[in-house]
């Protein structure tokens, strides 16, 4: 079943072209202007920009970055680095005193001092950057040899002075690129007329993700420009310039829109799959970046900081969406598109139906309900009518996701609140009648039902409830191809039938866990009953004319989806924001892993009745580990799990540390039991499978 899903989605991708549509005279012109824009952009040419924003902005911006970077993080969050003089640890003293020799490494981060404390390896270095190897407790006229050995113990002709493919070096003080990850042998001989002393050690060199905000200029430019280059070149033909592992962001909008967005059910959310899924497509994404440039590594950002220093109305103010990092928040033109920055104008792919089984009646990249015609990525900070509420999950999420102590209530969290409502806050919604058919009232029922109308109205949609045009030119205006319930003939049937608003809200299977409320505003959810599993025609507490008007309302509110922002549908992929939420999540995993708690329960239940969501079930994704998949293409959600372990050699990448100092200062117990030590579990049980 995936074979045949990736088989079709080997085409290539297609050139973005954009239609023409007719609309009243404001919106024609900005949609015009956008659209110049965006063709101008094309032109240009993505490496020209990404090369030519470098270069004229990254000294004048580079003081900003780190102040805004600062104005957060100084607030409680630090900079988890030694960052002491390469050069004054030569020579000294170790901490006992002995004079003992030992080794230290360091880059221009300093020496991965958090890093080395959390992960069960004493040494660890990033590849494909400069690192310095320094002598500690040598003697100061002593002449020292280094000698390394790569993972694969083969020779390499350019590096290795031996046949033995052990790369040899001089100096008690030495640089070196580390070209290749995994475990390296590192052998230092100092030589003195003191005699000869030699210190074995091994190093284990991966990847370090860090923060946005505590990332270099350079690295952080990288990033950045890897991604905008994955905007706009095909993969076609990036892998002719960058290898196989290039994909272009419309390969994982691809993806994540079939498995998030076919009508028969959820692949990739809604169960524990999210997890395996999510953090491999965010590996697949890393790789793709790093066929680019080869030292960058998918940073995270930390919104619990954003939840701990703002508040719902002022937190899309923080630095990170300034227009040289991720972009307006709330962009201020009709069309909720971003309209300078680095990130304007991120194409949302048109005719898709040549690339892809799933798409909007306008034929966008987009999520079939999503019926919204504008051909670039959105956002917005509305949620159905109303400002939105909400801000970003923090502390207290974090905190209880790490009182989990089984897989499957972990994964659920993971999905839920430690997600960080970021899908939502980001993407937003609008051009719904919600908050026009409830007068615009804002009572805390009122909000707590529009976060729950997108999800509702998608299961509406997948049981053919709720229905949308098959196709619309790009000069339809958007209200006269809408996704609604009058669209749908099983409704119709339905009602010609005589079945109610009840019936047709249970069959969707939606009524489980709606929350919504009555003529005096106070919140409902007890509409489905406990021993029969039906839904109540009479509600408890309400009468039957009372009750059929609550599901008449609570239907309407559910037959019109509207439009969502790119990150609050199936295709929030094509927002940058996608790629540096789901590393926050998998930072949390790691975390929770690290502590071997021995009262984890790691079994995952095949329970559930979708495909994606259960340990036999296989993800589409191939060659991502040095270890190969046990099927000899794809790797089920089993493998992927343990695969990611953190202890294991296999997984490419760190973190760079794992503390919330904010969250303690609040209060928060952030421990989690990281005091016991490494070594009660052997570490080499991970590297059975190589």
């Amino acid at each position: 079943r995936v074979s045949a899903a990736m088989a079709g989605m080997e085409k290539m991708e297609v050139q973005v072209s954009h239609g023409t549509r007719t609309t009243g005279s404001g919106e024609a012109k900005s949609y015009k202007r956008l659209k110049t824009a965006a063709g101008l952009s094309a032109a240009a040419g993505v490496l020209a920009f990404s090369v030519g924003y470098a270069t004229t902005h990254l000294t004048s911006v580079g003081s900003s970055l780190n102040q805004a970077a600062t104005d957060v993080m100084s607030a409680g969050a630090t900079v988890s680095f030694d960052a002491r003089s390469p050069v004054a640890s030569y020579g000294r003293m170790d901490s006992d005193g002995s004079g003992e020799l030992k080794l230290d490494l360091f880059n221009e981060y300093g020496s991965l001092t958090d890093a080395r404390k959390n992960y069960p390896w004493d040494y660890i270095a990033e590849p494909h950057r400069t690192t310095t190897l320094v002598s500690v407790g040598g003697k100061a006229d002593s002449i020292c040899t280094w000698e390394l050995t790569d993972p694969t113990r083969t020779k390499s002709a350019a590096d290795s002075d031996s046949e033995s493919g052990v790369i040899v070096m001089k100096g008690c003080q030495a640089g070196f690129v580390f070209k290749q990850a995994g475990a390296w042998g590192v052998t230092l001989t100092e030589s003195s007329i003191d005699g000869r002393r030699t210190v074995k050690e091994s190093v284990m060199v991966k990847h370090v993700r860090r923060e946005i905000r505590s990332m270099n200029d350079r690295d952080r430019e990288s990033f950045f420009s890897a991604a905008m280059i994955m905007q706009r070149v095909p993969t076609a033909v990036g892998q002719r310039l960058y290898g196989s592992k290039y994909h272009s962001k419309d390969y994982f909008n691809r993806i994540h829109l079939y498995y998030g967005g076919t009508r028969d059910c959820d692949h990739w959310h809604k169960g524990a799959g999210f997890v395996t899924s999510h953090m491999s497509a965010t590996l697949a994404f890393e790789q793709s970046l790093q066929s680019m440039f080869p030292s960058v590594a998918v940073p995270y950002w930390d919104f619990t900081l954003e939840s701990t220093f703002y508040d719902n109305t002022d937190f899309r103010d923080s630095k990170v969406f300034s227009d040289d990092w991720f972009g307006a928040a709330n962009p201020a033109n009709s069309l909720h598109v971003i309209a300078q920055g680095r990130f304007a104008f991120v194409p949302t792919m048109t005719d898709a139906h040549k690339f892809t089984e799933t798409y909007n009646s306008y034929g966008l990249l987009r999520s079939p309900w999503n019926n919204d015609p504008t051909p670039f990525m959105t956002r917005s900070s509305e949620i159905y009518g109303y400002e939105n509420n909400l801000k970003p999950s923090g502390c207290s999420e974090y905190e209880n996701a790490m009182a989990q102590d089984n897989w499957m209530s972990l994964s659920k969290q993971l999905n839920a609140a430690a997600h960080g409502h970021i899908h939502e806050l980001l993407g937003g919604s609008w051009n719904h009648n919600y908050g026009q058919r409830h007068d615009f009232e804002t009572s805390p029922a009122i909000y707590t039902f529009a976060h729950e109308i997108l999800a509702m109205s998608k299961e509406l949609w997948r049981n053919d409830f709720l229905s949308c045009p098959d196709t619309c030119t790009m000069d339809v205006p958007w209200d006269e191809c809408k996704c609604s319930c009058a669209n749908s003939a099983k409704i119709q049937a339905a009602f010609d039938a005589d079945l109610k608003p009840v019936d047709v809200l249970d069959q969707s299977g939606v009524l489980g866990g709606m929350i919504f409320f009555d003529n005096d505003r106070h919140l409902v959810s007890n509409f489905v009953n406990s021993t029969t599993g039906k839904a109540h025609e009479r509600i408890p507490g309400y009468s039957v004319q009372e009750s059929h008007e609550m599901y008449t309302s609570m239907l309407e509110d559910l037959c019109e989806p509207g439009h969502n922002g790119d990150m609050f549908q199936a295709t929030s992929s094509n927002d940058i924001t996608f790629w540096v939420l789901h590393p926050t999540v998998d930072r949390l995993w790691h975390y929770k892993r690290l502590a071997q708690d021995p009262n984890f329960d790691e079994t995952w239940d095949p329970y559930h009745t979708c495909y994606g969501h259960n340990p036999d079930d296989y993800q589409p994704f191939e060659d991502l580990f040095t270890t190969p998949a046990a099927s000899g293409s794809f790797y089920s959600n089993q493998e992927i799990k343990d695969l990611f372990h953190p202890m294991h050699e296999d997984v490419p990448y760190v973190y760079d540390h794992f503390n919330w100092n904010h969250c303690e200062l609040l209060g928060y117990d952030m421990s989690n039991m990281l005091d016991v030590p490494l070594t009660d579990e052997d570490p080499s049980m991970f590297r059975e499978r190589r």
